[in-house]
């Protein structure tokens, strides 16, 4: 299994379409959690847009991860920690 521990060690073409796919699926899906449990605002975004956490399946079923406009986080103040550790905006 590919995780970000091992990707960097890999050669540039080194991976299948298969792992490529199961291991961004698993990356993104990771995110999506994260930030749905430690940002409310996104999981409201997430929950309107009928997405719960047991939805979110295969990047190939474009419906399970939510792709959102950049202008969403132009808009609002979207962030996953505390205002004291933003660092970079």
């Amino acid at each position: 299994m590919v995780t970000s521990d091992t990707l960097t060690d890999l050669p540039v073409y080194g991976l299948e379409h298969t792992q490529k796919t199961e291991f961004l699926t698993s990356s993104l899906k990771k995110l999506t959690l994260h930030h749905m449990a430690d940002c409310p605002e996104y999981k409201k975004i997430l929950t309107s847009m009928g997405i719960t956490p047991e939805d979110i399946g295969s990047i190939k079923d474009h419906k399970d991860l939510p792709f959102l406009p950049v202008r969403l986080f132009k808009e609002y103040e979207l962030k996953s920690i505390p205002a004291d550790q933003v660092f970079k905006t």
